[in-house]
């Protein structure tokens, strides 16, 4: 079985302008990519940052955390 790839003929730098075009679009999907992913670490560090800052350790129903003091288990 054999695969046939049709592979059209450059003329006057096509083929330059189209990868210098696929560059171009790639450094922009990778800086787009690389930035969601900057705010998203950092994002998920000032809500870990802040939790410490409070000091509570999330959801605190019926857990015996409270964070005005008196009796465990919310008795």
């Amino acid at each position: 079985m054999s695969t046939q790839v049709k592979i059209s003929v450059a003329r006057r730098g096509n083929v330059v302008v189209s990868l210098l075009r696929l560059e171009v679009q790639l450094r922009v999907i990778f800086a787009t990519v690389a930035c969601c992913w900057y705010f998203t670490r950092a994002s998920d560090w000032m809500a870990s940052v802040e939790r410490r800052r409070l000091g509570n350790p999330g959801s605190t129903a019926c857990r015996g955390f409270n964070p005005a003091g008196g009796a465990p288990g919310g008795g």
